[in-house]
């Protein structure tokens, strides 16, 4: 709350202080925890889908069945690499928003 007292101290309306104290420290959790739920819902979507939900695991579940191993392969490296790619692009997302120096834990910065 340090920001948010310091804003307060040289007049700041609350429009400002929620503006320039508050939302640069929540927003990389927001971002990390969008991305974070996408990503299960990503995974969820396959697991509802092979028990008969339909969407993609319904796709996974008959392409099983019909022993279509060239689409089942693809749909689990489609399924693989969209995870990945919520997870690369939800860590360089908070590198954006928080800056190198917050994830350089153990090293001295120069």
């Amino acid at each position: 709350m340090k920001p948010d007292e310091g804003l307060k101290s040289v007049g700041a309306s609350w429009l400002e202080r929620v503006r320039y104290a508050i939302v640069p420290q929540v927003m990389p959790n927001f971002v990390s925890y969008g991305l974070l739920r996408t990503e299960i819902n990503v995974r969820a979507s396959t697991i509802i889908g092979a028990v008969g939900g339909g969407g993609i695991g319904e796709v996974f579940r008959l392409s099983i069945g019909r022993d279509y191993a060239a689409q089942t392969y693809a749909i689990i490296i489609l399924l693989l690499v969209t995870i990945i790619a919520i997870d690369q692009l939800s860590g360089w997302l908070r590198r954006r928003l928080v800056g190198d120096a917050s994830f350089n834990f153990g090293k001295a910065s120069v």
